[in-house]
């Protein structure tokens, strides 16, 4: 890891001012450094940090860059992508890395996430299954786990959160895997796990032991489900003539979803005895780092007044229950929990923050380093300036080969530069470490070229499968679909949708009410062709009690 080559806490110098405040518990504020120096901060940071940033893209890169420079177990912990209604209607993708986050928290060295996401709930433990080769553990156990923390039981495993079981084998795929994994068992021992492409059923390698999440966020009894049922139904039956006609449908949409004991039960999770937040998963010993704590503050403030005013009509159409308010905790609770831990934030202006009163102030002379990607030959000149200028200067070329070939670069321009992993910085030293980006910290003269200041990253886009369906079943605009929770719809077309965590393509299907649901083209094998004999069938509505009920009757029929 990188740390260890640069030892900027072995002097007198901002880095350990900054150190020594936090450790004090002194809120300080650090002025004026890149993205690339409030990284390297957190990462030589003692204690654990909860790094609260501006968005997931900035997140995702923090977490890597802090990785790389430290070595520290990081995790990301995304926002819902939606508060109030059923979660049935949106991407499982962003429900399953939510649930991996929260399961990753409690070994986590450094938590990052958003001010939207400390806004919202979070279950205060999250179940997992680990089971090894040679245990004794029956197939019917693992199945009955599967079921209750929200797996599916399928024919074929083809997708996160699903199972299938085929005498002595059972196939897996977890919604903390990037493959599916198959257990054989020898009467109630298993014998082997192995991974598999779900695509060519091939074998990918041999486990020895492999972990289960839960697929949902919350886990409902049976008896706190029919608890909650009666609280549902007792504020039906008081609501007024507004509200009763959509609040009947939504309470039918739970009976559903208890009997399917499905995600559409997070709907209650509110009232949940797990129900929490953020600062339930976090150690008391943990220390809040802000990226700009006037912007936390302000966006927390955005996000508590469009949680109201869209939970006000909601509630007044008949859209949601009265608990569904408690689903963001609010800028007061926020502030109260903050001022629990030690605090420090990187800043460009001051300002006022009701939660972060700055009592230190840490001026580090630190900048940045050029993209040499368009003009890499000006990297030499700058080394050769730098050193000239007697800093020392750290290059990561993110594998050996580069290494050696940056190595052959430097020596035919008559640099001296040793290739190195560990050891005092001192001159130019080649690392075949990664690192996103670089910075200059002058106290020290030190200059730390990133990988990523000298090369394009890789194109690691994954290509689209569509596992189940094939040319004459996949629907196109225009065409009437049936999706597998929904029911019928009929596809609008496609569309970017810009959030937080990035931009995605999805397509829009229209449904009963002029709903819109937006599904992920990654997940299109959820949507067929309409090939029934009407030619305008009647649209389903969003939430899946109307299909649900088509269903059962269909089932009745052929027996």
């Amino acid at each position: 890891m990188l740390e260890k080559i640069i030892a900027l806490r072995d002097g007198e110098n901002s880095v350990n001012e900054f150190l020594s405040a936090v450790r004090q518990g002194i809120p300080s504020a650090v002025f004026g450094v890149p993205d690339a120096f409030k990284n390297y901060l957190v990462a030589v940071m003692e204690d654990p940090v909860l790094y609260v940033v501006k968005d997931g893209v900035s997140a995702s890169l923090s977490a890597q860059a802090i990785k790389e420079l430290s070595g520290k177990k990081t995790v990301v912990l995304p926002p819902k992508d939606e508060t109030l209604i059923s979660a049935r209607a949106f991407s499982k993708d962003g429900l399953f890395k939510r649930i991996a986050a929260i399961n990753g928290v409690k070994n986590a060295d450094v938590i990052i996430t958003t001010a939207e996401a400390l806004m919202q709930t979070f279950p205060k433990k999250a179940l997992s299954l680990e089971i090894f080769k040679d245990e004794e553990i029956s197939r019917e156990k693992i199945a009955v786990f599967l079921t209750q923390t929200g797996y599916e039981r399928v024919d074929s495993v083809e997708a996160k959160g699903t199972f299938a079981i085929r005498g002595d084998v059972m196939d897996v795929f977890a919604v903390n895997e990037e493959e599916p994994f198959r257990i054989d068992f020898f009467d109630d021992v298993i014998e082997t796990i192995k991974t598999f492409d779900p695509e060519t059923r091939r074998s990918a390698g041999v486990r020895q032991s492999a972990t289960i999440m839960q697929a949902k966020e919350y886990t409902f009894a049976d008896d706190d489900v029919n608890a909650l049922l009666k609280i549902a139904e007792k504020e039906l039956n008081a609501a007024d003539k507004t509200r009763r006609g959509r609040l009947r449908e939504l309470y039918d949409d739970l009976t559903v979803a208890a009997e399917k004991k499905d995600e559409g039960l997070d709907v209650f999770s509110a009232l949940s005895v797990d129900c929490g937040t953020v600062f339930d998963l976090i150690p008391t010993n943990t220390v809040v780092v802000f990226d700009e704590a006037k912007r936390v503050y302000d966006v927390a403030v955005l996000n508590q007044t469009e949680f109201d005013e869209r939970f006000n009509s909601l509630y007044a159409a008949g859209e949601v229950f009265s608990f569904a308010k408690k689903n963001c905790c609010g800028v007061e609770e926020l502030k109260r929990r903050m001022l629990l831990y030690r605090q420090t934030a990187f800043q460009t202006v001051s300002a006022a923050v009701p939660f972060f009163n700055p009592l230190k102030i840490v001026n580090p002379k630190a900048g940045g380093v050029a993209n040499y990607r368009l003009d890499f030959k000006e990297v030499f000149t700058d080394i050769n300036n730098w050193l000239y200028s007697g800093y020392s200067v750290l290059i990561c070329t993110a594998d050996a080969r580069r290494a050696d070939m940056m190595s052959g670069d430097l020596s035919e321009r008559g640099i001296a530069a040793a290739v190195a992993n560990v050891g005092k910085l001192q001159g130019a030293v080649i690392t075949a470490e990664k690192l996103s980006a670089g910075f200059v910290f002058h106290e020290e003269k030190t200059v730390v070229i990133g990988s990523g200041n000298l090369y394009a990253k890789p194109n690691t886009a994954k290509k689209l499968k569509i596992k189940k369906q094939g040319f004459f079943t996949a629907p196109e605009v225009g065409d009437y679909c049936v999706h597998e929770t929904h029911g019928i719809g009929r596809v609008l077309g496609s569309k970017k949708i810009s959030t937080t965590e990035g931009t995605k393509d999805y397509v829009s299907v229209e449904y009963a009410g002029g709903d819109i649901l937006y599904v992920p083209v990654e997940q299109m094998d959820v949507l067929t062709r309409y090939l029934g004999g009407e030619r305008k069938p009647r649209l389903s509505k969003i939430g899946g009690a109307d299909f649900e009920k088509i269903k059962k009757s269909v089932k009745e029929s052929i027996r």
